[in-house]
């Protein structure tokens, strides 16, 4: 699903910052972001909701949005199987403002392996 030619990588983080809360389950609200692939920088956010319930229904909500990774200060061992299936990588225990997290990503994992 997912064009590995495009310039574009689609991430999303949990509107409220976990991707679960207590007593609710997996969040509901995204934000999502275009992020150039060759300088970090993000060139469109929108916001994106989701009603499934599982992990898995998750992981394929997801990746039916094109979404390439996503954010979280939460952290979900079934997500992370479920993403897993998906080529969809993620990150754990970080929190922000989406631009800084992206910058920080992009400068730690993209730009020091190129």
């Amino acid at each position: 699903m997912k064009n590995s030619q495009s310039t574009y990588s689609v991430v999303a983080i949990p509107y409220y910052g976990s991707v679960a809360r207590p007593g609710q389950g997996f969040e509901n609200i995204y934000i999502f972001a275009a992020v150039n692939r060759e300088n970090g920088a993000i060139d469109n956010t929108w916001v994106e909701s989701w009603t499934g319930r599982t992990a898995n229904e998750l992981a394929i909500w997801l990746a039916r949005n094109n979404v390439n990774g996503i954010f979280s200060d939460g952290y979900s061992l079934a997500l992370e199987k479920a993403l897993s299936g998906w080529d969809i990588w993620s990150h754990w225990e970080v929190t922000g403002e989406i631009h800084d997290i992206v910058e920080e990503h992009w400068r730690k994992h993209i730009h020091s392996a190129a």
